[in-house]
């Protein structure tokens, strides 16, 4: 007796998914059809001139029906001053782009950019059967941003169904490769130094949930190990002792000073701030020692940073400070 044929349907649907099937099939750059590419290049620059002119009726009109409801939304308009802020006077270049045509709509997606060291992964749910993902790059500043749009091909027209803004860069390094410097000062003992490039690390990782760097794993596993070996090492706060005063040093971390990155020594001392010239003094030694305390620091960095309080700094009021700047010659 033969099977009804509604019931041997069902079957092979049934089936798909466990006969190693892919539900969708993606193509990148140069491999998507080029008529897709072109239209979505076009849309990008739509995209980007609308966002940098503060265009918010003209980004709408690029956003699929549901999107563009949220952008009128009052947490939409304050997402949407976000955008405009950050890409205001920048230019953007394209990082990478996929195509995607899936089995059914609202198919997970994970798509995987790159083979080195930056190689990140993205997952998302395809909006339509056909979907592009375009990853863009906003530049001309210290801090670069990863503008990603997600479009949908309604009937005969792509719309954007989905768009993120996140950290990317800082002086167009990435978290992974601030990874790669920290991992190689941190192998040639400057242990401040590399604590310095992996908060930079940390500064540049994206907080987007889909956004995960192949590497990640490995990259936190050496922040804990770095962090707990700084720790023993130097035991900051430290009090300079061999400085009469007795300044203590709180921290170092990275710091941006008219377009220069360099580090920043903090610390805590009793000479008033208003004694400027005691100050300076002061200053000086702290400079010797701290060359001392932390390897390499001096013969490293050409510029460094140091902000001198009276008190104990705390994130929830202002303190009273005074910044002196280190000028080495190699």
């Amino acid at each position: 007796m033969k099977a009804p044929i509604y019931l041997l349907f069902a079957l092979i649907i049934f089936a798909l998914p466990g006969c190693g099937l892919s539900t969708y099939q993606v193509k990148e750059g140069i491999e998507m059809p080029s008529s897709v590419n072109d239209e979505i290049n076009n849309l990008n620059i739509k995209l980007f001139s609308a966002i940098e002119e503060g265009n918010l009726a003209g980004f709408r009109g690029l956003l699929s029906d549901s999107l563009a409801q949220k952008f009128r939304t009052k947490s939409g308009k304050d997402i949407w001053k976000v955008f405009s802020t950050a890409a205001k006077g920048r230019s953007f270049d394209v990082l990478n782009e996929f195509y995607v045509k899936s089995f059914l709509p609202g198919t997970k997606v994970k798509l995987t950019s790159g083979n080195d060291i930056n190689e990140f992964e993205y997952t998302f749910k395809a909006p339509t059967r056909e979907s592009t993902v375009s990853f863009i790059v906003l530049r001309d500043h210290e801090f670069q941003f990863l503008l990603t749009a997600i479009y949908g091909k309604y009937g005969e027209r792509w719309r954007i169904n989905g768009i993120y803004m996140d950290r990317y860069s800082v002086f167009d390094k990435t978290a992974p490769d601030y990874y790669e410097q920290a991992d190689d000062l941190f192998r040639n003992k400057y242990r401040i130094d590399a604590l310095v490039a992996i908060t930079m690390c940390q500064q540049c990782h994206s907080s987007d949930s889909f956004f995960h760097y192949t590497h990640q794993h490995e990259i936190d596993s050496f922040n804990k190990i770095l962090v707990a070996d700084v720790k023993q090492k130097y035991q900051l706060p430290r009090t300079l002792k061999k400085i009469k005063s007795e300044p203590m040093v709180l921290n170092v971390k990275p710091w941006l000073y008219r377009g220069v990155l360099m580090p920043c020594v903090t610390y805590v001392t009793s000479t008033k701030l208003n004694d400027s010239e005691a100050l300076k003094r002061e200053n000086g030694d702290v400079q010797r020692e701290v060359d001392d305390l932390f390897y390499g620091f001096k013969h490293n960095n050409p510029c460094i940073y140091y902000r001198a309080y009276n008190e104990m700094p705390a994130a929830n009021k202002e303190s009273a400070f005074y910044d002196f700047i280190e000028l080495n010659k190699k």
